[in-house]
């Protein structure tokens, strides 16, 4: 069998004990001072083990592979890189010119040294001309010691000139093919060599810089004094890199972004100077530019919200040094958008920089007038209190209120402008321009064209909102919402055939609030879709949890936003929380409001055929209070219609209420729909949907919203009068936990 990789790579623990348990090579470590990686072409174990001897008492430490065949040898070359070879001249399987070859084919530049018994002269020579280092007879070994060192010795000064070589070429390389324009000069500072790029940039060739100073680049718009303290920091610190102007062989002035380097001998003394300059002056107006573009409106060319921010700190921080005040303006277009929605956006543009311009008119030269966004403008006023405020604002009003003509439009447009005054309204810009928005929704709320001073009761409900959006983000991170899980119940057969998952918000000051007091927030800022992801997966995980465990095979229903519908990855997440958790598509059913099929059907649409091809089942939620179109009953896969509780409330006391549930129940049935009668609180609804033909009751009556803990004792119920997942009556919400 021959040897392997592995089989090469293995400690020998028998060496020079004359045992030879098998032919595979191995690997030997021998404590002396020096290290040695040899690789050993020999058949013969103690051969090799009077090589290592010799190479021990010379002082080696000896890591070592012993090989007799091409494909072994082939494989130790491959797997690291060795210091010396040492070949027997013939092996059975195997001699040195072969091994040779192979060491020329793998690239790698190591000694190679014949060790054989008897070999002719002529056979020496041509081995050494093929490349072997040297020629040694077994029979006196005392020159393989010299040999290896001298051979090591002579590869590491091969190594390093090929090293060094390579790096002049590199070095070559880099001087002539880099973009930067680089000069070498003596220790006089006089140019003795330059690339092309010099010449490129500054218009010099090279026979017009050799043996001047770099000098003759001056723009003339430095003093001499300048040019001495550059060069006086390179001598003190080796380098200098600063932006300077410079002058091409044309005449014409650049921006350089200019490194200076001294070279130092090995005394320490500095030899020679090197220069590296990029031209710069496109990146430079490009800067410019982009910081214009940063910090300004590209329509009105005002300051925009990142400006404003720094004029507003740089006011307050001289308001608070000086003991003055600062008044902060929101100034909102009113009814603006009816102007871009019948006239077009080019209409409305103009007139927004119409708007600018008189605005830019109405203030002094050191207060700021920022543009927001859309019709949204702030104006910044230093040193200016409510009195001053209050005669600006009126100036802007009569100003802003004149008509307009834009093209061959004449407009009106009616400013609403709320003010903040720093400090008594905010000491911090975020609290200024908040208060100022708030000022301005009153100015708003009182008929519009005028203005409004803040005053703290309007921040109350500002102040509400913000708190309970923050407590939101928290609450996401902080994992404060729980899912409650209120029973859908066949009327039929008292089995609860879905369980609808409910969110509540277990706050840590204000305990369990339940969504009506925070959804719509959510909705408005954004969070729902989070919020949303988390319900989903949350629900989705809960029950196949429920199911593993042997609990009843009961479907999850969750509420979805219009957000979410109209996302277009909102199908896919779906299926990735499906396989995440295991739960079967068709244990879970999204619920849906008729507002958000009808707001948008072009949108919806698309998202909800996704969703229907997952598997997934699809319920129209709070049915009777959107636009109650039929169509969508017919194009959208619905299985469940809910009858809304608005409608359930007095359905049994108000015929007019009895009369709208007992269509919609027909309605649906024609259809093919399931129907659920949603808020069912007292006998007296349940009997009228029942007697309705009703399909699913949900509500108090049943059984309220139990957390996941509270649930399971129900669905592990086991009694002959109460099997598992069948309800009892609660008798309404009076009963409630």
């Amino acid at each position: 069998m021959e040897p392997t990789v592995s089989s090469l790579l293995r400690a020998d623990s028998t060496a020079g004990s004359g045992a030879s348990e098998s032919s595979e090579p191995r690997r030997h470590f021998r404590t002396t001072s020096q290290f040695l990686r040899a690789l050993i072409v020999e058949d013969s174990e103690s051969d090799a083990g009077l090589l290592l001897r010799h190479l021990e008492r010379g002082g080696y430490i000896v890591e070592h592979v012993i090989v007799d065949n091409a494909a072994d040898m082939q494989a130790a070359l491959a797997e690291k890189t060795w210091d010396v070879v040492i070949a027997d001249y013939v092996l059975p399987q195997f001699d040195a010119p072969t091994a040779l070859k192979l060491l020329k084919e793998s690239g790698q530049d190591i000694p190679f040294i014949v060790v054989s018994g008897s070999i002719g002269e002529d056979i020496a020579v041509r081995m050494m001309k093929s490349g072997a280092s040297d020629y040694l007879l077994k029979e006196n070994l005392t020159r393989l010691v010299p040999a290896v060192q001298r051979e090591l010795r002579e590869a590491a000064v091969r190594r390093e000139r090929m090293r060094v070589e390579q790096d002049l070429r590199v070095y070559g390389q880099v001087f002539e093919a880099s973009c930067e324009a680089i000069a070498i000069t003596d220790a006089r500072r006089r140019i003795i060599a330059v690339n092309p790029a010099f010449s490129d940039i500054t218009g010099y060739p090279p026979e017009d810089v050799i043996g001047r100073t770099a000098r003759l680049l001056s723009s003339g718009g430095y003093d001499p004094a300048f040019y001495d303290s550059i060069w006086q920091t390179v001598d003190d610190c080796g380098y200098w890199t600063g932006e300077i102007w410079a002058r091409k062989k044309s005449g014409d002035l650049f921006m350089e972004w200019l490194s200076i380097s001294a070279i130092k001998d090995s005394a320490g003394r500095i030899s020679h100077y090197v220069t590296q300059g990029v031209d710069i002056t496109s990146q430079k107006r490009a800067d410019e530019r982009i910081h214009y573009l940063a910090h300004y409106d590209s329509l009105t060319k005002l300051p925009n919200r990142t400006l404003l921010q720094d004029r507003i700190s740089r006011a307050v921080a001289a308001a608070e040094r000086n003991g003055n005040r600062v008044a902060i303006m929101f100034i909102d277009l009113d009814r603006f958008k009816n102007i871009n929605d019948s006239l077009g956006h080019p209409v409305g543009d103009r007139l927004l920089q119409a708007v600018a311009d008189r605005l830019r008119g109405c203030v002094r030269d050191n207060d700021t007038v920022a543009r927001l966004g859309g019709d949204e403008f702030v104006v910044v006023l230093p040193e200016t209190g409510q009195e001053g405020a209050s005669h600006v604002a009126q100036k802007i009003l009569t100003s802003l209120s004149g008509p307009y003509q834009i093209e061959s439009f004449q407009l009106i447009i009616t400013p609403s402008i709320g003010i903040s005054v720093f400090p008594e309204d905010g000491t911090d810009i975020e609290t200024l321009i908040k208060n100022a928005d708030a000022a301005l929704y009153h100015a708003k709320d009182n008929g519009r064209n005028n203005y409004q001073f803040f005053t703290q009761e309007m921040n109350i409900a500002a102040y509400e909102r913000i708190s309970l959006e923050n407590g939101l983000r928290i609450a996401l991170e902080r994992g404060e919402f729980e899912l409650y899980y209120q029973p859908q119940v066949s009327v039929r057969t008292g089995a609860v055939t879905t369980l609808e998952a409910l969110v509540r918000w277990n706050h840590p000051h204000w305990g369990v609030v339940p969504p009506s007091m925070f959804i719509h927030v959510a909705e408005d800022s954004g969070i729902v879709v989070a919020l949303g992801k988390w319900m989903l997966r949350e629900a989705c995980r809960q029950v196949a949890q429920w199911q593993e465990s042997g609990f009843p095979q009961v479907p999850v229903a969750v509420n979805i936003s219009a957000v979410q519908l109209r996302d277009k990855g909102f199908a896919q997440f779906v299926q990735e929380v499906l396989t995440d958790t295991g739960l079967k598509p068709s244990m879970l059913q999204l619920e849906l409001t008729e507002s958000i099929l009808m707001q948008d059907e072009s949108r919806s649409s698309p998202g909800i055929k996704e969703l229907s091809a997952l598997g997934v089942h699809l319920a129209l939620d709070d049915f009777g209070t959107g636009y109650s179109s039929l169509t969508y009953l017919r194009r959208f896969p619905i299985s469940k219609l809910k009858i809304d509780r608005s409608f359930i409330r007095n359905c049994a006391e108000t015929p007019s209420d009895g009369a709208i549930v007992k269509a919609i129940i027909n309605l649906a049935h024609s259809l093919g729909l399931r129907v659920i009668a949603e808020g069912v609180e007292n006998v007296q609804q349940y009997d009228f949907v029942v007697a309705e033909g009703c399909d699913d009751i949900q509500g108090y009556y049943f059984s309220p919203p139990k957390c996941a803990e509270d649930l399971i004792g129900f669905l592990s119920v086991d009694s002959a009068d109460t099997p598992p997942g069948v309800l009892e009556r609660t008798g309404g919400p009076d009963a409630a936990e």
